[in-house]
């Protein structure tokens, strides 16, 4: 109670420090700055640019001194580039070393006054944003039109395998699916087309037995997996997205990583580390009980990341780094296998080197990353029964920039053109690999009466061959719904899916009349794959030879016999029991290819106090043979400086798929079933025709959006920080659903068409301000503050590209009378759609930039909405449901803090503490999963040199 009480005294006092301190930067803004009490050694960083402000010029402020060791010179200090109207440039990403550490977080809004929807953040303000894990995409979690939480998640609770998986974070743009965004890095698409999703979840879930035959796990949207670490610039494209960029139907997420050093040698190390014990797990079943007594995951995570960059000469530079996120767990195996437990881990590997060269020609830059990402599951009821997932990607590109200082026509304000062109080669695949071909179910115990009266049960069958490794159980203390208990082993088989895709792109910017121009054109070739690289045998239950065999209505059963004789190849055969069924799933290997062309211009022209962004974009590709054409139109009124009008139309095509093409003709997989003679012979008495599942796309419409879209961008009066207010509106059409097909000797047929359809439309509200080089009674020497405000809905359609209405293993849903599938259910709920999201960060320098402290909040209201009521539903064709209901969720909020403490110019500690107030958010957990996490943190250090 002690430390309680000092524990909240202590918040207080930092809490009312906090509040004195930005008080009194409040207080400074308003007043005459003195020059005299200006710190002589803060060096400048780059603070919040707001367009419509009239001013393009990038504002500079004081920020904390690297931890960097100066060995040579400072540089002098660039000259600003010249104004053009109604364009402000970003910061360009920052070089590896440069002092970006403890900047007080900058944002850009926009590149352009059309720009509404874009927002740049610096490399400090992306990592204050993130969890502390070092996955980037975590920095997008409370921004506007960003959605990623799922209150519908019937499986909300904390598990071995979530506690290792250290893959992206998924997210939905502005009502899209998680998978229609465009990921880019360093200037070429990471974006998966081949589908990254598949029958079933992601991963198998701790407990499951019997994994998806036909499902390829830890596919993913990205095919790199961005670090936080290395991040120089991030920009995220909501709405009113320029013609430069398409391919997407959520939103357009840009990561620019760190440009080789020019100035001299620098380098950085960082560690973290993160356990269970560093966090407070929250029990979270609907009774607040944990009838089953189950455990919270145990896990270790540890996090390396390095980075070394230098200048060889004066024209040539080099960067590498190198960063590892190793995790651990372990879980344990089910009672009637044994108590040992089984260790499962992941290895999060990233690889990169860059260098640039000056040259005649221009400044050319060789860019090389890659990903390789390694995660073990391992079933608990059986033995060295495991699938390991491995996703292998690269990306490579050589870019050239240069001035066009030969385009120039003064009669048209034709100059400053520049040329930016790269050719690239990607690379990418997710493989699953297993100890064997055959999963064995062994029959280890069955039941055959129960007695009501004594409460026990008859035994039927009962073997002592498997007891080295499969204990069994007494049948008599046994759940009633438990008729039989199997030892598995062996394997799952080997499969993989993938794509490879090469290309070229240029781009020429540059002034036109009253303000500027782009073009662009892309040519690329995707190829894509997905194989079972061998049969694969899954034995669905055992003929035992001690009692009758009646696996068929017709033909008789096999006698009683006192022992087995196997084939010695039958590895499906012991002296006691064989397979009496069995599926065979037959290797496949399916290739596609499909060849792009994508092509834009576009013009930005401000007349005095109008200005319009006019652009087309053209995308053609030769698998569904549509020439698409996507206008993008934005104009804006500023009647005086400070405030503009900003009201645009644009459409949004979906990029290159491949989602049925990789998926045609792989093998459904067909029974057969064996019987034995009066010597106990196994022989096939039935055998069903083998049939290929069938994925039918032709003559089909590539899936749009078409967008309108309404801003206010105001300079604060008061205290000059920047707001933006946006309206959007999107209508999304010709959407990609699976429909049944028919197909002489095919059962499983699929056919895309583009029945379905989306709406979605939000109201945002975002507000940024920064001080510096504050001097305040309270130690405080910089702040900066962001909030913003979003509301949204959208309807859907229920359909998409991949329905796993068929797959008996997927449990379909019951609700307000109707059935979905899985994947149906989440198009028509929304797609983890939360109402009202409020987001806000507070950043802070103190004590002489020894300390930097860090807020970020995300609260959402409440809303109304459905969930599993655990109730079972069968309907009249003998199909059994989940019942989902409605249901009011209440209001949620999490606060994370973030910071770093400076113990020299070259150390520091780190740390990073998510979900303060320990809050479980509306998460209801199973007696299966009854924990979720609550309060958490990440420590770690770094060394810059």
């Amino acid at each position: 109670m002690v430390a309680c009480a000092f524990a909240r005294g202590c918040a207080r006092v930092l809490v009312c420090a906090l509040v004195m301190g930005v008080a009194g930067a409040a207080a400074q803004e308003t007043a005459k700055p003195d020059p005299a009490a200006e710190s002589p050694d803060a060096s400048e960083a780059s603070g919040a640019v707001e367009a419509a402000d009239g001013d393009n010029k990038t504002k500079n402020s004081a920020a904390l001194p690297g931890l960097v060791v100066e060995t040579s010179p400072k540089p002098a200090e660039k000259k600003a580039p010249k104004e053009t109207k109604g364009k402000t440039t970003a910061a360009a990403p920052a070089s590896a070393g440069e002092d970006t550490q403890h900047e007080v977080p900058g944002i850009v809004y926009g590149q352009a006054l059309s720009d509404t929807g874009m927002t740049t953040f610096n490399a400090a303000n992306v990592r204050m944003r993130t969890d502390g894990s070092g996955d980037a995409n975590t920095f997008l979690r409370n921004l506007p039109n960003v959605q990623y939480q799922d209150d519908t998640d019937d499986e909300p609770g904390a598990t071995a395998g979530k506690s290792i998986d250290t893959k992206p974070l998924l997210l939905s743009i502005s009502g899209g699916r998680t998978y229609e965004n465009n990921f880019i890095l360093n200037g070429v698409s990471i974006s998966n087309i081949t589908g990254p999703v598949d029958w079933s979840d992601n991963l198998p879930a701790d407990d499951a037995s019997t994994p998806s035959a036909n499902n390829i796990y830890g596919l993913h949207p990205q095919t790199i997996y961005v670090p936080t670490e290395f991040i120089g610039q991030a920009t995220i494209v909501d709405s009113n997205a320029s013609a430069e960029y398409g391919q997407f139907q959520g939103g357009v997420v840009v990561y620019d990583l760190a440009a080789p050093p020019t100035d001299r040698y620098h380098a950085s190390v960082s560690a973290s580390r993160h356990t269970s014990e560093m966090v407070n797990y929250i029990l979270a079943t609907e009774d607040g009980l944990n009838p089953d007594k189950r455990q919270a995951p145990t896990f270790e995570k540890n996090n390396l990341a390095v980075s070394v960059g230098a200048p060889i000469t004066s024209d040539f530079a080099f960067i590498a780094q190198a960063s590892r996120k190793q995790a651990e767990t372990s879980k344990q195996k089910v009672y009637y296998i044994s108590d040992d437990w089984v260790n499962e881990n992941s290895d999060n590997i990233f690889l990169r080197f860059a260098a640039t060269a000056r040259t005649d020609l221009g400044k050319l830059t060789l860019d090389v990353s890659r990903t390789d990402y390694f995660q073990h599951w391992e079933n608990p009821h059986g033995r060295d029964l495991y699938i390991d997932t491995q996703t292998e990607s690269t990306t490579s590109q050589l870019k050239l920039e240069r001035d066009l200082a030969g385009v120039r026509v003064d009669s048209v304000g034709l100059g400053r053109a520049k040329l930016e062109a790269r050719a690239f080669y990607n690379t990418s695949e997710t493989l699953n690999t297993s100890g064997g071909n055959t999963t064995y179910n062994w029959l280890n115990q069955r039941r055959r009466t129960y007695n009501a009266t004594t409460g026990t049960w008859s035994t039927w069958y009962d073997t002592t061959l498997h007891d080295d490794w499969c204990r069994g159980m007494d049948l008599t203390q046994a759940d009633q719904s438990s008729v039989q208990f199997s030892c598995r082993e062996g394997g799952y088989g080997n499969k993989l899916q993938g794509q490879t895709d090469y290309g070229v792109q240029a781009k020429v910017d540059g002034d036109l009349l009253l303000g500027s121009f782009k073009l662009g054109a892309e040519l690329k070739q995707y190829e894509g794959r997905r194989a079972r690289l061998e049969d694969y045998y899954f034995v669905g239950s055992m003929a035992v030879a001690s009692y009758p065999s009646s696996y068929q209505t017709s033909g008789g059963t096999s006698p009683v016999v006192s022992a087995i004789n196997c084939d010695p190849s039958d590895t499906m055969c012991d002296a006691e029991q064989y397979a009496g069924r069995y599926t065979l799933y037959e290797k496949y290997d399916v290739t596609a290819k499909v060849a792009a062309a994508h092509t834009f211009a576009e013009i930005d022209q401000t007349w005095e106090w109008f200005n319009v962004r006019a652009g087309v974009r053209m995308d053609y590709d030769d698998y569904f043979e549509n020439v698409n054409l996507a206008p993008r139109v934005a104009g804006t009124i500023t009647p005086f400086e400070g405030l503009s009008f900003t009201g645009g139309y644009n459409r949004y095509y979906l990029g290159e798929t491949l989602y049925y093409a990789i998926r045609d003709k792989q093998s459904r997989g067909y029974t057969i079933v064996q019987k034995h003679d009066a010597d106990g012979v196994p022989y096939i008495y039935d055998s069903y025709a083998n049939e290929l599942i069938r994925y039918q796309a032709a003559g089909l419409d590539t899936p749009y959006d078409d967008e309108y879209t309404g801003a206010v961008r105001i300079k604060d009066p008061l205290l000059g920080g920047q707001l933006r207010l946006k309206y959007l509106e999107r209508y999304s059409r010709d959407q990609f659903e699976s429909d049944d097909c028919e197909l002489a000797g095919v059962s499983q047929c699929y056919r895309l068409t583009n029945n379905a359809w989306r709406n979605y439309r939000s109201a945002t509200a975002e507000y940024t301000k920064e001080w510096h080089r504050l001097k305040t009674p309270f130690y405080l020497d910089a702040a900066a503050i962001t909030g913003q405000v979003t509301w949204s809905e959208q309807t859907a359609s229920r359909g998409t590209y991949l329905d796993d209405e068929d797959d008996p293993t997927i449990k379909p849903i019951w609700y307000n009378k109707a059935s979905y599938s899985r994947a149906g259910f989440q198009a028509v709920t929304g797609n983890l759609d939360i109402p009202v999201r409020i987001g806000s960060t507070l950043s802070t320098v103190w004590f002489n930039n020894t300390l930097v402290l860090n807020f970020s909040a995300g609260v959402n209201l409440g809303y109304e909405g459905v969930y599993d009521t655990t109730e079972q539903y069968v309907d009249e064709d003998g199909i059994d449901h989940d019942v989902y209901g409605d249901k009011k969720f209440g209001a949620t909020l999490l606060l994370d803090a973030s910071g770093q403490i400076n113990i020299t110019e070259q150390a520091a500690i780190e740390f990073h503490v998510n979900n303060i107030t320990n809050s479980k958010g509306n998460a209801v957990a199973s007696d299966d999963f009854p924990w979720v996490l609550g309060r958490s943190y990440y420590i770690g250090s770094a060394l810059r040199f």
